[in-house]
């Protein structure tokens, strides 16, 4: 498990945002080792984890530091999607 969580813990979504935002995208599974984007990767679309957890990394040189870990209702990805480029 990634670092403890803080912060990121007021950035949760309700069980009805959450189905308020259903219809703007698609449902997708990842299985532990997956990569959902990388650091050097332009990030252009919006992440809500429905179950499970999805752990932040960052590479310094050949290792990888756990930076946080988003659980259920927790959302990563790029965040201007969301705000629509404000």
């Amino acid at each position: 498990m990634g670092a403890p969580r803080g912060l990121q813990e007021e950035q949760g979504l309700t069980p009805e945002q959450i189905e308020a935002l259903k219809p703007y995208g698609r449902e997708f599974g990842l299985q532990t080792g997956d990569f959902l984007f990388d650091e050097r990767s332009v990030v252009d679309s919006f992440y809500v984890v429905l179950e499970g957890e999805v752990e932040i990394l960052r590479l310094d040189g050949a290792e990888e530091i756990p930076v946080l870990t988003h659980g259920p209702g927790e959302f990563t990805g790029g965040l201007v999607v969301l705000t629509g480029g404000a």
